[in-house]
């Protein structure tokens, strides 16, 4: 999961379209809608590249103090016995 969501599009030579925008998403200002675009663009990515997990919720938090987000995710992988699995990361503009 990490390495679908930080990798960046068009990093990767021989598969430009893998990754996620979320490194050019952290420079936007801080506020609401950069959360929810956060948030959107984690779920499209994990469900594009990872068909196997279900996403139950996804949430991002700011942290202003260190100019970074909080990301909880969790999800279920349903063909192992709907197993959840609660995933915690940290994007930072640095």
């Amino acid at each position: 999961i990490d390495k679908i969501i930080l990798t960046a599009k068009k990093s990767r030579p021989f598969r430009r379209i893998f990754g996620s925008t979320l490194r050019s998403i952290l420079f936007e200002p801080m506020d609401a809608t950069t959360v929810l675009r956060i948030q959107q663009n984690c779920k499209e990515v994990i469900e594009q590249w990872e068909p196997r997990v279900l996403v139950k919720t996804l949430e991002a938090t700011p942290d202003y103090a260190n100019q970074s987000y909080f990301i909880e995710l969790v999800y279920v992988i349903p063909e192992i016995e709907n197993l959840e699995v609660t995933y915690t990361f940290g994007l930072s503009k640095y």
